[in-house]
This record gives C-alpha cells, structure tokens and sequence, in this order.
C-alpha cells in the first residue's frame, strides 16, 4: 500500500518486548513440554517469561492503538524460536529466554509467541506451519493499518545451544558455572563443546540441519568480561556473555556458506511474511566484512524490493568515529555503496539522558548534546564523514535514516525512574521528536511508565515491565486519556505536519 511505501524518513517507531506488552492468549504461556517454572503468572520477576505474545500486538493493532498515538513502525524483539532457560548469567543467576535474543531454530517462530486459532477463531495448522501462519498474519494486519514491521535479528550468535564438557563425563552438568561458562581463549579454541540435549530449555542442537548445526560454524573461545568495550578482535571472537558466538570472519571456511545461510533464512521474512526491515543486534561483535557480504546478498536476493527496506544496527558508543564505520563498506573507497543502512545514534541518546534525565527543576549540560547533534553528521578533520553520504536503494543516506532514541531495553533502561516526573519525560520526547533522524519510542512512554526499580545512578534492565497486566486491556484505553499520550501524539502530529 502507499502507505508502507512511504520513506523511512517520515516514520515515526515504537520499540516494544512482545513478551513485556500484552498477553493474548495465556493458553501459550507455557509450551507443550516446557518447563512451566520459566513462566511467572504474576508478571513480576524480571527473570522470567510474561506472557506477552502477538495476539496482544494483534489485539492492539485492532484497537487502533498504534494508529491513534501515531506510531508508523513497530520495531518488535526477536520472535525465533529460542532456548528457553540458561541456568547461569555472568553474576551466577539463571534467567529465561522471553526477550527473543537466544535464537535455538532460525528458521520457526517460538511457541511462547503465537496462538492455535486465528482472530477470527478458524485454526491454524499445527507446528511450524501454523506459527509461521501466525507471524505472517500480525505483520498483514499491521499493513493494513498503515504500520510497517521491523524484526530485530541477531547473525553475532545463537542461544546456548551448547556447553563447555570440562569434567569430560558426556553430559550437560546445569549446575556448574564452567560448562556454562568458560574465560576467553586467544589462541585455539575449546575441543570440549558439546551439543545440549535439554527438551524442557529447548536447549539443542541449533537448526535447521546445515552450516548452523556444525560446532565447526562456531568460535568456542569463550567470554571475558572486558570483551564487549575492547577494539582488539577479541569483541568479535568471543562468546557474547555465555551464548554462542559464530565464526564470521571472512577466513573461516565456512564463511560463504554461513553468509548465505542467514541471507536465506532472513530473506525468508521479508519475502515470505512482510517483514519491512530489521534491527541488527551486536552488530560491532560481528566482522565487518560478513556484514558487507550479508547487506550485498540480501539486497541482490530481494530485487527491486531492497529499496524499501531498512537494515539499521547497534554499535554502542559514545562518539561516531567508533560506530558509524559500519555505514560504509570494509572495502572503501573501492566500493562506496553503503553496507548498513543506518545506525541508532548512541550519541545523541547518551547526551539528551545526561541533560534532562535528572530529578526536580535540575538540567545537566546541553554542550555534549550540541556535540553529539554535530558531530553525529559531521567529519573528523582531514578524514571521510563519520557516517557515509552515499545515498541508499531508496535514495536516503545514512543520515536521514539515522534511529533517534532516549531509553531502550538494554542497560540504559527507561528514561523515567524515581525521581524524573511525567513531564520531563515528556520533554525528552519533544527533544527525541523534533530532532533530526527517524525516532523511535520505547513502549509505555506514552503514558509515562516509571521503573519502580530503576534508579538515576545506575544502568540496569529492570525497565522491562510488562505493559498492560494480564486481564486487564483497559489499560490501553486509560493510556490514551493520559496527559502523556495526549503530549505525545499532538508532537508526532506536529512532526508529520
């Protein structure tokens, strides 16, 4: 329709965790042979899955929701089919798989996530089939309401999908930290990952059966702490936390194969269920030249197509000089066609959260923010544009379809926490919405949602609440009557006009 057709830059996002938003069917809440341990019925647990699902996307997409606050995009977690529970983070604690990002199949959508019945109550197949079904009907049923679908993918790793046999007795022992677990190896790699057989976890052997089914496809050095801020390689080598890091570098021997594979299986969305355009998480964890090869061949496997979709990624920083490389190709200036098409700009994030994220009538400074607007579309001296001018398929350059944001799901957790007001989070909207760029919401601000455990001084996760409780849609009625959707639909309509 002309109105999925429209440029990016004239979209407006919202970014929500489908299991945190609205639970539609608790009939999905605990899968045929999950553990129902995983599942909390009170929404409360940080740890654990909610419930929320696309029947709640689709419920509120049929409400006019989305329409009505003036959201043009739905930017939605990972909806593979994940591992389900990992018995240890880095602290020690277990935690489930309910934000999407431990992709186990690549190829099916999780049963956590869709419903046996259509909306109108006819069935659909079982399995995969039917899951698929269901997928492709919520991205239809956006579509018709004039909202595009961004999928958030993950090519850096799968869940934990294996473990480290450091007693050597075959067997996965759950209970100990090192098999989880191991400190990162420079050289060689660990021999002792095996594949892990726990139905009630989904934790398995990745699929489909190929180059992602092969322990070979996989780094197996394990993780340091310090890996995520280094520069070194050790960023893209290592395993991300305890998940399973692939082998992208463009020496692999797999390296084609591996490439190819994702082009096929995320082509799949696209091509097959609608899907608008993605998110690309850990994308600085990945080589770059595997991106320059994964954005080359999908937009070769989509034709004319590739000039409507977007393929933005999350490099995390402060300054542009460290992210923005990934708009351009490795291979620059021989190629200067971009590789990704855009970035969220961290920059801007970070300074608007240091000038207005702060309790009472205090503001921080708004040089860095004048900064980060600056330097963001600027060059280094003597040196190439921080981001590339080198317009995309559809026209746009990197610029134009920069991602603008205040909070997220990540550590940066909400704007709001004790002690910032409705209002200044409304402020930081009005920042967010009229500065260049597309904007991107993080669901529940519209209606001010404060993290009750969220504190100024400190970066966490507790951000992600479940939206609308359980039993309770109302909810999404008393937001539209709320002083903060009101703000901040009358700024989306004042930035469309």
């Amino acid at each position: 329709s002309a109105a999925i057709d429209r440029p990016w830059s004239e979209d407006v996002l919202y970014f929500l965790m489908t299991d945190r938003f609205l639970d539609g069917d608790p009939a999905n809440n605990v899968p045929a042979g999950s553990d129902p341990a995983l599942h909390d019925p009170g929404q409360r647990s940080q740890r654990h899955y909610h419930g929320g699902d696309l029947r709640g996307l689709e419920l509120a997409l049929q409400s006019g929701y989305f329409n009505e606050l003036g959201v043009t995009a739905l930017w939605i977690t990972p909806p593979l089919r994940n591992v389900w529970n990992a018995g240890f983070e880095e602290e020690g604690t277990p935690q489930t798989g309910y934000h999407g990002y431990w992709a186990q199949d690549f190829s099916d959508i999780d049963p956590h996530l869709t419903s046996s019945h259509r909306l109108d109550g006819s069935p659909y197949p079982a399995g995969r089939e039917g899951r698929i079904a269901h997928y492709r009907d919520f991205v239809s049923l956006a579509h018709a309401r004039g909202i595009k679908v961004i999928q958030d993918i993950v090519c850096n790793h799968a869940g934990q999908v294996f473990y480290y046999d450091v007693n050597g007795n075959g067997s996965f022992d759950t209970d100990s930290p090192a098999e989880w677990i191991q400190p990162f190896r420079r050289e060689g790699r660990y021999e002792n990952a095996r594949w892990g057989n726990i139905p009630a976890w989904n934790l398995r052997r990745t699929a489909p059966e190929g180059v992602l089914s092969r322990l070979s496809s996989y780094g197996r050095k394990g993780w340091s702490g310090g890996s995520l801020g280094k520069d070194d390689g050790e960023e893209v080598e290592c395993d991300f936390y305890r998940l399973r890091d692939f082998r992208t570098a463009p020496d692999s021997p797999h390296f084609d194969t591996l490439v190819n594979e994702f082009v096929r299986l995320y082509g799949f969305f696209i091509e097959e269920c609608g899907v608008d355009g993605f998110r690309i998480d850990t994308a600085r964890h990945v080589h770059h030249e595997f991106w320059d090869a994964f954005t080359e061949r999908l937009r070769g496997r989509l034709g004319p197509r590739a000039e409507r979709v977007l393929m933005f990624g999350e490099v995390y920083g402060r300054t542009p000089d460290r992210l923005a490389t990934h708009t351009y190709r490795s291979d620059w200036p021989d190629r200067k066609d971009p590789c990704l098409d855009s970035l969220l700009n961290f920059p801007f994030c970070f300074a608007a959260r240091d000038f207005l994220r702060h309790r009472g009538d205090t503001f921080g400074p708004t040089a860095p923010l004048a900064r980060a607007l600056r330097d963001w579309h600027g060059s280094p001296p003597n040196g190439r544009p921080y981001l590339t001018p080198e317009p995309g398929l559809d026209g746009l350059d990197a610029r134009q379809k920069s991602l603008t944001f205040i909070e997220n799901h990540d550590g940066l957790n909400r704007f709001r926490v004790a002690g910032v007001t409705a209002q200044r989070n409304v402020l930081a909207n009005a920042l967010l919405l009229t500065t260049e760029g597309i904007p991107c919401l993080y669901y529940g601000t519209e209606a001010g949602v404060r993290d009750e455990r969220g504190v100024l001084e400190r970066e966490s996760e507790t951000g992600r609440v479940t939206y609308v409780p359980r039993g309770e849609p109302e909810r999404l009625e008393e937001a539209r009557k709320s002083e903060s959707f009101r703000a901040i639909r009358a700024l989306i309509s004042a930035r469309k006009a």
